[in-house]
């Protein structure tokens, strides 16, 4: 009978979705955001403001902090150094898997040891993992100290805590270190905006989509055609046929388009500024259900900026053709 850590008779399982596939279907690349530094310098309100703003910018993202991890998967642990080299090892695992299913994960715990974040590095390629040092000073922390942790650690009510009577080991080579400028500490949502240019300059927060060209192609010349068919029946007609006329020239049309694949309508997500706004109007109405969410912020976004379709005549031009004439 076999114990259970016995790794012989453990087996590595393939999912049969990729890591590329989930890329493309949250458009992003996952990665893990470590966030580390000594206690109250501010790891926890930057992990909270980059956050938002990698929500605000439509990207998923999930926080893992040091102190609500103790709350349940790490609540078994103290601070020796064996339990917090327990501690990092377990949050690194957890942030692999967030960042293979394509999250970006923001860790930010105290992580003191060197070797562990190191160790923590080496769970993912090299440029999957970014280290961000809170290069606060000591002085600075221990003056906000806003757990009261720091003036327990000086009434020697705390044993072994960082920059007190335990080290904090800096990062050799972080990728990021933001730290007090002109002894002022910036502000949080600054601090963030430094992140995310970062994740944009390697990639993290660009389109992951691999889009099929033919699809966008078939879609912009079937408008084509119907807008050319619709001007040839149109003309001198009044605005009330102008429309019906449209509409039925562009039944088929819209079937068509009810019926294309995902890669046409990821095309569409990530093109909306190739179709005019009556096209988008049209793929609105016309789309499966499944794929409307997909799509639909883009197109509203489109129309935000293009309110009036093309195709529909103005209204003061249906009141002049076919109402009053005083």
């Amino acid at each position: 009978m076999s114990s259970l850590g016995n790794s012989n008779n453990i087996f590595w399982q393939e999912c049969p979705v990729g890591k590329l596939e989930r890329q493309k279907l949250l458009n992003q690349k996952g990665c893990v955001v470590w966030i580390t530094g000594l206690s109250g310098s501010g790891k926890s309100t930057l992990a909270f403001s980059l956050n938002r703003q990698l929500y605000s910018r439509g990207k998923l993202s999930y926080v893992l902090d040091g102190d609500n991890l103790r709350h349940g998967l790490n609540k078994n642990l103290g601070f020796s150094a064996e339990d917090r080299t327990e501690n990092i090892r377990r949050v690194g695992e957890v942030a692999k898997l967030f960042a293979d299913a394509g999250t970006i994960c923001i860790a930010s715990l105290i992580s003191p040891y060197r070797k562990d974040r190191d160790a923590c590095r080496a769970m993912l390629p090299d440029s999957n993992f970014i280290e961000v040092f809170m290069n606060t000073p000591l002085s600075l922390c221990e003056s906000r100290d806003p757990k009261g942790l720091y003036k327990l650690a000086r009434a020697g009510k705390i044993k072994g805590f960082t920059g007190i009577d335990d080290p904090y080991e800096p990062p050799l080579h972080c990728e990021i270190e933001l730290q007090q400028i002109d002894e002022a500490c910036p502000a949080p949502t600054v601090m963030a905006e430094q992140v995310m240019s970062y994740l944009e300059e390697k990639g993290f927060l660009q389109d992951q989509l691999i889009v099929l060209r033919e699809p966008g192609r078939m879609l912009l010349n079937l408008y084509t055609v119907s807008s050319e068919n619709t001007k040839d029946k149109t003309q001198g007609n009044s605005a009330r046929d102008r429309r019906d006329t449209e509409m039925v020239l562009n039944s088929n049309l819209m079937l068509t388009v009810a019926n294309v694949s995902a890669n046409l309508c990821q095309y569409i997500a990530c093109n909306p500024e190739r179709l005019s706004s009556d096209q988008v109007l049209h793929l609105l109405f016309c789309l499966p259900l499944r794929h409307f969410g997909r799509i639909a912020l883009s197109c509203w976004t489109y129309l935000c900026y293009n309110p009036r379709p093309a195709n529909l005549p103005d209204s003061d031009s249906d009141s002049d053709n076919d109402s009053h004439s005083d």
